[in-house]
């Protein structure tokens, strides 16, 4: 199977206690490659796997799987009054984090195709909204989240960060 059929196979697998390393190897990936290219987003030595487990404990944690490999991974969570506010508990919404496209699949749409793949996840539980959050200073990841049809809703200023979320209705 070439590498865009991989990308257009792919499926999500929830993930287990077993599978948790998995997914860490994926997050530590791309906090390399986020740190060769100069972002500063995600430190290596705070994505520890007691991190990954956190996660895993509030959320529901998927990998994209295609042919046996695993080439993806992105968790959901039903409540983020951090970013949100009081919207951040609305009963008919989830939000997306954590979005790792293996590098060997950088740049063939496999983020894209995650995007819907956990947007079907959300409707087959009959939710209304898709939200998620990114750092406001990565044009690439805001680019990417408005072309996948999110709306972006406002910017959240932090300690020495801001964010910008955005939202997509999924009738």
């Amino acid at each position: 199977m070439n590498v865009t059929d991989l990308v257009r196979h792919a499926r999500l697998v929830q993930v287990t206690r077993e599978t948790l390393p998995e997914v860490h190897a994926m997050w530590l990936e791309a906090a390399d490659w986020m740190k060769s290219q100069g972002i500063n987003q995600w430190i290596a030595s705070q994505l520890t796997l007691e991190a990954v487990d956190y996660c895993y404990s509030i959320g529901y944690m998927f990998i994209a799987k295609s042919d046996g490999e695993s080439i993806g991974t992105f968790f959901l969570v039903k409540a983020e009054p951090d970013l949100w506010g009081d919207e951040g508990n609305q009963a008919d919404c989830a939000y997306l984090h954590r979005l790792v496209v293996k590098r060997a699949y950088a740049g063939l749409g496999l983020g894209y195709r995650l995007l819907d793949l956990a947007a079907e996840r959300l409707r087959e539980q009959n939710l209304q909204v898709f939200r998620l959050d990114c750092m406001a200073d990565s044009p690439k990841l805001n680019e990417l989240y408005r072309k996948a049809g999110f709306t972006f809703r406002r910017r959240v200023d932090g300690d020495g960060w801001s964010a910008n979320l955005y939202e997509k209705p999924l009738n």
